[in-house]
């Protein structure tokens, strides 16, 4: 599982929301979810998983949520002996279902490697648009009513297929892709 802050907002007036990917996991700033992040008007993703923490970003018990999140939309027509990864940056979550070693989620966390540049992309050209066309303030209802069409840009099938085969992850070949060198204690005599 990888995370993604997204700025909302417009001159100095901004936070951050963290999406995930799969149906997205969309974290708000905030204690409660307001009846005008969910209107109708929105036509948001109804398997959308909307949250909100004081920090806008992930925690244990949004983490426990998104593994049963994960697990429901992954499920979906799969085999029974057919296996998913899900990765975790070992933040504050206790869970370890795959960890990534520390200080190489950079190059080896396939949204890292090619997934959220085009989404940076597609966000901000997004939000330019919109600021264009007289919106003075890109806010939580702005982005999550743009939200779906900036990530039907920027996730496409062969993106993230990229974004594992450059990892090493899929298919796997973990050994051509981390710079073991760098990660070997240093040897003095």
């Amino acid at each position: 599982m990888d995370e993604y802050g997204t700025r909302i907002g417009i001159g100095g007036n901004q936070e951050v929301v963290t999406l995930e990917s799969i149906p997205p996991l969309s974290i708000l700033r905030g204690a409660v979810i307001m009846h005008q992040h969910v209107s109708k008007e929105l036509n948001l993703n109804p398997n959308l998983l909307l949250r909100v923490s004081s920090s806008s970003y992930i925690n244990n018990r949004l983490g426990i949520d998104y593994i049963y999140h994960f697990n429901k939309y992954t499920k979906l027509g799969r085999k029974r002996d057919r296996w998913r990864m899900l990765i975790f940056n070992s933040h504050t979550l206790r869970i370890w279902p795959f960890l990534l070693p520390s200080h190489t989620t950079y190059i080896l966390q396939p949204l890292d490697i090619a997934v959220f540049q085009p989404f940076k992309y597609y966000h901000k050209k997004r939000v330019e648009i919109e600021t264009r066309l007289s919106c003075d303030n890109f806010n939580k209802v702005e982005f999550l009513h743009a939200i779906q069409d900036v990530r039907k840009k920027a996730y496409k099938p062969g993106t993230l297929q990229s974004a594992f085969k450059q990892a090493g992850l899929w298919p796997y070949n973990l050994l051509a892709k981390l710079p073991w060198t760098t990660l070997l204690p240093c040897v003095t005599e």
